[in-house]
């Protein structure tokens, strides 16, 4: 109440947090005398006077600024090309894509395949399609399992956790709640109760309920800590637990104490079972955005989960088709696991399209050309620590990098292939003009995304020390369709100053004469051909 009063004073006329905080806070504060009737009425006038202007609440051809009715079929259009867009097709022996009437039987595995998880901080959009339901539609058949265990919880004294239709939660000699175990990974790990499908929950109080229709919100009281050796459950010191408040945490905590599981079914020997009577075996793992990849719940490896380790190597025991598919916000170094699968999909949260997107790749109506945006090294081994931020000294990124990567920056693979011819580079008014053929030597249709990089090859010592310059850096691309045996010119224009690099020791941007070489390819560590220039005048700005 009063950090509302506080900031409602000082000129915040929106609160964007969660919205009966804010209405209780603001009730407390006007109680209080914290705030006046005149506050609130400057704050709302203020919002309704841009409104008025942003035309709100005229006509629809009235303001230039007006909002097109949001999930028009124009906008489901666009959603759905993006999805498409970008995903990235990481490995491939050649299996995808996917023939409906040759795969055999198609199994489906993962959490995330009946799921289509928003991104954080993204929209809700009005539908969301899972990579199951758009799989079922080239293979109608195809069976799905989620390879999580289904457990019991049982208090050191009160006996079984039973949960009521209502949620409330009690303690049961013989009466219990099945859950499914959804093990995230990293000691995370969440409880769905299987016959009402809410999320069990820590209150603010330090009780539990079983009342969540997802694993949402600011303070993720869904998520529990489980210690993967002893099986015992964590403390919850999470700082986007301390919405409990001191007493209950404590509270929570002594709960947690005294709670233990009790596995009824491994899940993972479950699905072993199935794939083994499986033609294909589409396996669908990643993150949840509000759990290890988001501030104050972060992941302390960029490896798999064990669990995922368990669960890969004990399928491809079984059946030798295994594909994956990662849906997350965050890369991942799995270098002992990729033998195991005969393709890698990758693809991001946050879109409504995203299973659809998923699924025609898989079986081919989509050629994939999305590209990496970042470096996806060999192992975590090969990175510096965490918390070192000196990207240039302890490299990190494809600028300095410069150990073998398993993916690199810029990367993806196609369903057809493409050939690249000579590069060249002419000056051009203010910078360059570069220009390079590409074709498309394979058998289908798809698109290319035409990298353009650029690297200095001098020596420079600015205040007698040498400057660390960057291997490459990007400085155009373009993305390009072609038909197979279509050749097209990809033509590039780079402003001179473009080249320059900034410069730790003067803390500014550099473009020190000499020798500058453009190079072209299908990514960072993929280059077809190579131009060189000669800048004959330096410069800084």
């Amino acid at each position: 109440a009063e950090s509302l009063a506080l900031s409602l004073k000082a000129g915040t006329d929106c609160f964007t947090d969660n919205a009966e905080l804010v209405k209780a806070s603001a009730a407390e504060a006007l109680e209080r005398g914290l705030i006046g009737e005149g506050d609130i009425d400057t704050a709302v006038l203020r919002s309704l006077r841009i409104r008025f202007r942003l035309g709100h609440f005229d006509p629809d051809s009235a303001s230039p600024y007006t909002v097109k009715p949001l999930c028009s079929e124009e906008h489901t259009e666009t959603a759905l090309e993006a999805a498409r867009k970008g995903v990235v097709l990481l490995d491939n022996d050649g299996i995808l894509p996917l023939c409906p009437e040759s795969c055999g039987k198609a199994l489906v595995i993962g959490d995330l395949a009946e799921r289509n998880l928003p991104d954080w901080y993204s929209g809700k959009p009005p539908f969301a399609v899972t990579p199951l339901t758009a799989i079922r539609k080239f293979v109608p058949d195809a069976g799905h399992m989620t390879a999580h265990d289904l457990c019991v919880l049982v208090h050191d004294e009160l006996g079984y956790l039973c949960a009521g239709p209502d949620g409330a939660v009690s303690w049961e000699a013989e009466n219990r709640t099945v859950f499914e175990e959804v093990d995230w990974g990293f000691s995370t790990v969440t409880y769905r109760n299987i016959q009402t499908g809410k999320y069990l929950k820590l209150n603010h109080d330090g009780s539990l309920s079983c009342d969540s229709d997802m694993v949402w919100g600011w303070f993720t009281y869904e998520r529990f800590s489980r210690d993967e050796e002893t099986g015992r459950f964590l403390p919850h010191a999470d700082t986007f637990n301390d919405g409990m408040g001191g007493e209950g945490k404590a509270a929570a905590n002594t709960l947690l104490a005294s709670l233990t599981r009790q596995v009824l079914t491994d899940g993972i020997a479950k699905v072993v079972d199935a794939a083994a009577r499986s033609g294909v075996v589409i396996l669908t793992l990643g993150n949840h955005p509000l759990l290890n990849g988001r501030e104050c719940f972060d992941r302390p490896s960029i490896a798999f989960p064990k669990r995922w380790k368990t669960l890969i190597r004990r399928l491809r025991e079984v059946n030798k088709n295994l594909i994956l598919t990662l849906i997350a916000g965050y890369p991942y170094a799995f270098p002992d696991e990729v033998k195991y699968f005969r393709a890698v999909l990758y693809t991001a949260h946050g879109e409504q399209h995203v299973g659809t997107a998923v699924a025609e790749t898989l079986f081919g109506k989509n050629n994939p050309a999305g590209r990496l945006p970042m470096t996806w090294v060999e192992s975590e081994t090969d990175l510096p620590e965490i918390n070192d931020y000196d990207l240039i000294n302890r490299p990190r990124t494809y600028q300095y990098f410069g150990k073998p990567v398993r993916y690199p920056f810029g990367y993806g693979l196609s369903y057809t292939t493409f050939s690249y011819t000579g590069l060249t580079a002419e000056p051009d008014s203010g910078g360059f003009r570069l220009t390079c053929a590409v074709r498309n030597t394979g058998p289908s249709p798809g698109d290319e995304v035409v990298q353009l990089y650029v690297a200095f090859h001098g020596v420079l010592t600015v205040f007698g020390k040498p400057e660390r310059l960057p291997r490459r850096t990007l400085c155009g691309f373009a993305r390009i369709s072609l038909q197979p045996g279509e050749l097209k010119s990809v033509d590039f224009s780079v402003p001179r100053e473009d080249l320059a690099f900034f410069s730790e020791e003067e803390s500014t941007f550099i473009m020190p004469p000499g020798r500058y070489t453009f190079s072209v390819g299908a990514s960072s560590e993929d280059i077809r051909s190579t131009a060189d220039v000669e800048i004959l005048g330096g410069a800084k700005r």
